[in-house]
């Protein structure tokens, strides 16, 4: 029994080798880890195009894929990250900012195809979501307001 169990292991494929997406620094004795960058660490999709709403806040880059009403999406828990890096074509002027806004917006973009697990623990800001878009151009994009301008039932009264 122990000989069939080391024949399996031996014919037994190895393992995909992880990406190296951080790089290791040292300094003044610490080890600091920087991200490469999705594109490097992810594997995509084919290029789609896109459309919905996209919530962009301080930490936080929500896309609601086919949504039209941002009224509807105040209450709704979305799971899809959107990003978009440094070669990401944006409109003319587009500057992030570190308040919430919300854009209705067309993109052409892919998809991650990693699931959370063993190899990638989640996408975005503390790896708090399970899926990923990434933004390659965007075709189309219109501010819809600040997507924090909510009244709660406190606030209505």
């Amino acid at each position: 029994m122990i000989a069939v169990a080391f024949l399996l292991l031996q014919v037994s494929p190895a393992p995909p080798a992880a990406r190296p997406c951080y790089i290791e620094n040292k300094k003044n004795g610490r080890i600091f880890r920087t991200y490469l960058a999705d594109r490097k660490c992810e594997e995509f999709g084919p290029p789609r195009i896109l459309s919905g709403i996209w919530k962009d806040c301080f930490e936080g880059s929500v896309f609601h894929e086919g949504a039209t009403d941002l009224g509807r999406l105040q209450t709704s828990k979305q799971d899809v990250w959107l990003t978009i890096d440094k070669t990401t074509v944006m409109p003319p002027g587009f500057k992030r900012r570190y308040e919430c806004d919300a854009y209705s917006i067309r993109f052409k973009g892919r998809r991650a195809r990693t699931e959370p697990g063993a190899s990638s623990p989640g996408y975005g800001h503390f790896n708090a979501y399970s899926k990923m878009v990434k933004v390659d151009r965007v075709l189309q994009m219109t501010k819809l307001k600040p997507a924090t301008a909510r009244r709660t039932a406190k606030s209505s009264r």
